[in-house]
């Protein structure tokens, strides 16, 4: 399949619009000049949306290149990414031959009712091919401490663990869970990690430079480069807990019953609020709030 997520990688066209679509190559080309320039547009995004090489039963086939590499190697189109988003182009190209094939049937047609019904019929057929039904839906589920720290007034961070900034480009530092945005949008506090379509390396150095943070994405599994000396000595994981303003601290699973865990808890003045379906929850103590 094409890089992307499954929205990106699973493109579909439709047997009817596909039909219809080359009974006007066909047939009307040679005697409207709009359908040969809709006809070239159609091939030349079909021929981008198939990437850099054809693909059969899920497989490359890379002994034919196709001019997607060109695309690949161009600096700002480079970032379209996805070949399979020029499908979108492809369905416009596809929507107004579809478009000159019915206008056509309808010459023929001289009863408005039999007019009516072949479009009605038309569609109905093209509708039923797109739906998707039933769509995929689920149900979030909120651990309760969420609304506890909503209840809290005043600004102050709370730190998700795992920690990361992701990227829809490259994969950034660590891990972010995207539910943690979800669970923002009911604590309201601010949030250390976060997934934003591009991190500028300077996100990604912060990030690194905290000596808490550092030793956080460490026991994560992070292969992070040797520390500098002023990383070494400008800070202490305290220093960072105050910086950061950092209040709660909540430890999701697989992390919940690893080192990352025992970390928090035996470096950081912290005790344990709530542990709930493997959502472990600490609060910073308050008389180490009141010494920052």
């Amino acid at each position: 399949m094409f890089k992307g997520n499954l929205a990106e990688a699973t493109v579909f066209a439709g047997y009817l619009p596909l039909v219809l679509g080359l009974f006007a190559i066909t047939k009307l080309r040679s005697t409207e000049p709009w359908v040969r320039f809709w006809s070239l547009a159609l091939f030349v995004f079909f021929i981008l949306s198939l990437g850099p090489f054809p693909r059969i039963l899920g497989k490359g086939i890379k002994l034919i290149p196709l001019p997607y590499h060109l695309i690949m190697r161009t600096p700002i189109l480079s970032n379209l990414r996805v070949p399979s988003r020029f499908a979108i182009m492809v369905m416009l190209s596809l929507a107004i031959l579809t478009a000159f094939s019915c206008d056509r049937l309808s010459r023929r047609l001289e009863n408005r009712a039999s007019r009516a019904l072949i479009f009605l019929g038309i569609a109905l057929t093209i509708t039923f091919e797109y739906l998707a039904i039933p769509f995929p839906t689920f149900r979030p589920v909120m651990p309760k401490v969420y609304e506890r720290i909503a209840g809290e007034p005043g600004p102050f961070t709370v730190l998700e663990i795992p920690l990361g900034r992701t990227s829809g480009v490259t994969r950034g530092l660590g891990e972010f869970t995207p539910s943690f945005l979800f669970y923002q949008t009911v604590h309201e506090k601010m949030l250390i990690g976060g997934h934003i379509s591009r991190v500028p390396d300077s996100k990604i150095q912060a990030l690194a430079s905290r000596p808490l943070l550092r030793r956080i994405l460490t026991l994560q599994g992070e292969n992070l480069p040797l520390a500098t000396t002023t990383d070494r000595l400008a800070r202490t994981p305290l220093d960072d807990l105050a910086a950061l303003q950092v209040r709660y601290v909540i430890i999701h699973p697989p992390f919940s019953q690893a080192p990352v865990r025992d970390y928090v808890e035996t470096t950081l003045p912290v005790e344990k609020i709530s542990e709930e379906n493997g959502v472990v929850a600490f609060r910073i103590k308050v008389d180490a709030q009141t010494a920052w």
